[in-house]
């Protein structure tokens, strides 16, 4: 379980990017050489370690049983990725194999039940990493890809007895770094021409006072996730919720009456969609923002 809240520390607030490489690393070195049932087990601990404290939002919402059924029930996805990654590691080529595990399970978990699940794939904790880059041509399936492919290149390094092994596995994760961060990191984010403009988003609010209701456009017709960005009129946007690909609505709770809250939506990386405009409250009182952020619909 702590191999799982280790990788917390690769999304938002921390924005730790470069864990999520290590974290792969060692869970294929944890469930190496198990027996199915065993590897099953430690995915398991590793899913729970992560999503029961990655989702915390959630009991806020709904209540501690909602937040721990969903946080256990999306960590279960990790012990089939457990047992995939201690069989594929007997296999040639491996750390290939292994990051197309991470990739499918990630794909499974996102369509299933009911539309999925994607909170938590790899490719989002890249937003400020040098791989994001990578998202403009093979959206977020490449970035995870690349993600898991790192970690399964540093394991492979650990475990490598030839020293020529060792330093081909090293050199092809740094070289994996390297080309992401030589490539333009803001490509397809700078000014853009009719043909190449990112979909835009409408967005509207309906404020409850504890609650918000935001209701906005879809460009991607179902097929991107988002992620809403808020936070206190006269503070940083530093919470965040995603919202599953095909919903186009979600109610943020827990908000102080008494205080002015804006909110933006934007497209997970890769899927084309461009932020919305920011959109404020605008409550009357004493703790409302004299001069809150621009808003936007």
């Amino acid at each position: 379980p702590f191999t799982g809240a280790a990788l917390i520390l690769a999304f938002q607030p921390y924005d730790l990017w470069f864990v999520a490489g290590p974290v792969v690393a060692s869970v294929t070195l944890i469930v190496r050489g198990q027996t199915v049932w065993r590897a099953a087990w430690l995915g398991l601990l590793t899913g729970i370690g992560f999503f029961v404290p990655f989702l915390p939002w959630i009991g806020d919402e709904v209540g501690p049983v909602p937040w721990l059924l969903l946080s256990s029930f999306e960590a279960l996805f990790f012990a089939p990725l457990g047992v995939a990654v201690m069989l594929l590691q007997r296999l040639p080529a491996w750390p290939l194999l292994t990051a197309a595990a991470w990739v499918a399970a990630e794909a499974v978990r996102g369509r299933l039940p009911w539309g999925g699940f994607t909170w938590g794939k790899l490719a989002f904790s890249q937003v400020d990493g040098p791989m994001l880059g990578l998202a403009s041509v093979a959206g977020s399936v490449g970035v995870s890809f690349a993600v898991a492919l790192a970690g399964g290149l540093v394991a492979w390094a650990v475990l490598a007895r030839p020293a020529w092994q060792r330093t081909a596995a090293v050199a092809g994760a740094g070289a994996l770094v390297a080309v992401f961060l030589a490539s333009d990191p803001d490509k397809g984010n700078g000014p853009t021409t009719a043909e190449s403009r990112p979909g835009t988003i409408s967005l509207t609010l309906d404020d409850k006072g504890n609650a918000v209701a935001l209701t906005w456009t879809d460009p991607s017709t179902g097929q991107a996730s988002f992620v809403v960005s808020y936070g206190r009129a006269d503070g940083p946007a530093d919470k965040t919720q995603q919202v599953g690909a095909g919903t186009t609505t979600v109610t943020i709770g827990q908000l102080d009456p008494s205080q002015d809250y804006c909110f933006t939506i934007a497209g997970e990386p890769g899927s084309g969609v461009g932020p919305s405009p920011a959109i404020c409250t605008k409550r009357p009182g004493p703790g409302a923002s004299a001069s809150p952020r621009p808003s936007g619909t």
